[in-house]
């Protein structure tokens, strides 16, 4: 057999192979085609806004009227009632965040007017990015005020309150007009607070068993038991020593801003 022709015995075969291929390529359904191409990615889905967002979350919220960006901390609990403390700005009182929507009340923090000039209304959240334990971020709108909060997940949610080690004073200090309460809490978790001006109040905090989350805190506003504002607290930094932060909320049977508190004890 001469070169040439063995030559063209062997390149005849391969030839017809390739040309197969690129026919079935090119002829094959679409089905075909996505499943050949291994470069080709389904896009990463979103995540469900349908979940509730339970959890402490900790991150800011942004104000399109005044240009301003406000911490913030929050607290969803797994029936979807909660609340947030923009600290400087304002509170926000959930009774349930569910379908990536929250419909509650605006509070303005003490001596400040929301942006419309109240000291309470009507506000609206709305989660654009949800994922569970990860970031929960959207818009919102109330008060005359409108803007974008974006908050993350805290490892704090999930941890017991250290009970034993809170004993001590803490501050809390609400706004920067208004002078701070000084708390002093008791070994059996009882605390009263007051400040330089005389105000004051009592209260107390106790352990909860799991699965249970955080501590439950009371605050006794009224002239009865009946009328506490009663919530969760969580220790948020800190091992319950100097600069440990305490975070809370509360709400009680009255819709005004005395009887819901959001923020943060700090000890001395």
């Amino acid at each position: 057999m001469s070169f040439a022709k063995f030559k063209f015995s062997i390149l005849f075969p391969l030839g017809l192979l390739f040309a197969s291929s690129v026919l079935a390529v090119h002829c094959g359904g679409s089905g075909d085609k996505a499943a050949a191409d291994p470069v080709r990615r389904d896009p990463k889905p979103k995540p469900d806004p349908a979940a509730i967002p339970e959890g402490l979350w900790e991150g800011s919220f942004h104000s399109q009227v005044s240009g301003l960006t406000h911490p913030a901390l929050g607290l969803v609990l797994a029936d979807g009632s909660g609340g947030f403390w923009v600290e400087g700005a304002f509170r926000l009182r959930i009774p349930a965040f569910a379908g990536g929507k929250a419909d509650g009340r605006m509070f303005a923090e003490p001596m400040i007017k929301l942006k419309d000039g109240t000291e309470s209304g009507g506000v609206s959240l709305t989660a654009t990015h949800l994922a569970a334990r990860e970031i929960l971020a959207g818009k919102y709108s109330g008060g005359g005020d409108h803007g974008t909060f974006s908050l993350t997940y805290r490892q704090a949610y999930e941890q017991p309150v250290p009970m034993a080690r809170l004993a001590g004073s803490w501050m809390w200090s609400r706004t920067r007009l208004l002078s701070p309460f000084h708390v002093d809490l008791a070994g059996d978790g009882k605390f009263d607070a007051e400040n330089k001006f005389g105000a004051s109040f009592s209260g107390s905090l106790e352990a909860r068993e799991p699965p249970a989350r955080g501590a439950r805190i009371r605050f006794a506003f009224g002239q009865t038991p009946a009328d506490d504002s009663v919530g969760s607290a969580f220790l948020l930094s800190g091992s319950g020593g100097s600069g440990s932060e305490l975070f809370f909320v509360a709400s009680g049977p009255h819709p005004d801003p005395v009887h819901f508190v959001a923020g943060k004890f700090v000890k001395h």
